[in-house]
């Protein structure tokens, strides 16, 4: 399960996020996935840990979550995360 599942962050682009991370087993290879939609999915190239730690590149609302599977055979995907990431005023 996620720790958290949502947030909003007021910050530059180019800023982070709060460290996503799942809790529970172990056992397996991790993937994680943003959305801009909420609906349809793509695995974040290099974001194959426990913890995931997005960073902000436009503002707007953002979806992720985590895809473990265990022996190419069971996978499990997490909760949604929601990201709502709000333009610092200068």
């Amino acid at each position: 399960t996620l720790d958290i599942t949502s947030a909003t962050v007021c910050d530059s682009f180019g800023g982070v996020a709060p460290t996503l991370t799942i809790s529970g087993s172990a056992i397996g290879d991790y993937q994680w996935q943003e959305s801009s939609d909420g609906i349809i999915f793509t695995n974040i190239t290099g974001a194959d840990q426990v913890d995931y730690t997005p960073t902000i590149t436009a503002s707007g609302t953002f979806y992720f979550r985590m895809v473990t599977t265990v022996a190419s055979t069971c996978s499990y995907t997490s909760d949604l995360f929601t990201l709502r990431a709000v333009e610092q005023m200068q």
